[in-house]
């Protein structure tokens, strides 16, 4: 049960169809003894801090199981599906029963994740073409209580071209799609007494500091992410040296994607926006 002291069995299969298609399956048993901690109540975290999983609850542990196909359409072009199930049958969640300073921060939950992958390669004429395409669903269960976890993302597209005009020369053009990640909105406030001043004083006259009230758990969703970036690479040997230089542009359109927000004061952080930049790789 602790680390890699833990039984996780793999089983990986694969059967030749027919031409060039291949069926694959698998299936593992994996448990880990660390997870990340976060502000559960904050819209976006931007940071995670690993601790072991407290020794009065069991690991976490998930078995996952994986059924693909994959193979040649035609001559330059092939696919890969893949659909996935994984059961975590243990997993580390928050306590939100807590009252007392000696109930337990963490309790034990179950949860469930299941979805759908698909990757097309192929080559038209002298332009190299991929796609990935997510569609993926998450479900925490906290002792009778189901959300979605911060990271569970519905859709996920990934798109990219690259071309060789000439002889030593790329140029490629990337577009990602991510729909948005659950968040708990924001209903109201309300302002609560502290009666900092009930023995003596004039408590009833005190007007409070505003408390957040929060919607259901995980309810909405942020805006999709999406952006386009552009990249151009030139290999080149001449006097000795060897090197590449290139050019990139990230954002090419210059959407603004959601970084992080602070639901106490409403600022908004983006993520980075329109940048160009040059590079110079040399090889001596």
């Amino acid at each position: 049960e602790q680390g890699v002291k833990a039984f996780q069995p793999r089983l990986n299969v694969s059967y030749q169809l027919f031409g060039g298609w291949r069926a694959k399956a698998s299936a593992g048993l994996f448990s880990q003894r660390s997870i990340t901690v976060s502000n559960e109540d904050d819209v976006m975290s931007i940071f995670d801090a690993w601790i072991k999983v407290p020794e009065n609850l069991t690991p976490e542990k998930a078995i996952h199981l994986v059924l693909g196909v994959e193979g040649n359409v035609v001559e330059n072009a092939s696919v890969s599906l893949q659909s996935y199930y994984k059961d975590y049958s243990s997993l580390v969640a928050y306590n939100r029963d807590k009252v007392h300073a000696n109930d337990p921060d963490y309790v034990t939950g179950t949860g469930s994740s299941y979805g759908l992958e698909m990757m097309v390669r192929a080559k038209v004429m002298d332009i190299d073409l991929y796609a990935t395409y997510a569609l993926s669903r998450t479900v925490v269960n906290n002792r009778g209580f189901e959300y979605h976890p911060r990271y569970d993302r519905r859709h996920h597209i990934n798109l990219l071209a690259t071309v060789r005009p000439f002889e030593r020369a790329d140029v490629s053009l990337r577009w990602e799609y991510g729909s948005g990640f659950p968040y708990t909105q924001s209903t109201g406030y309300y302002d609560r007494l502290l009666l900092g001043d009930a023995l003596p004083g004039q408590f009833e006259l005190e007007t409070g500091e505003p408390y957040l009230i929060l919607g259901s758990k995980n309810a909405a969703r942020l805006p999709a992410y999406h952006r386009l970036d552009l990249s151009m690479a030139y290999r080149f040997d001449m006097l000795g040296l060897r090197g590449i230089i290139g050019g990139q542009v990230i954002n090419l359109y210059d959407n603004k994607n959601v970084f992080y927000f602070d639901r106490k004061s409403g600022q908004r952080v983006n993520m980075l926006r329109f940048f160009p930049s040059l590079t110079l790789t040399l090889e001596y």
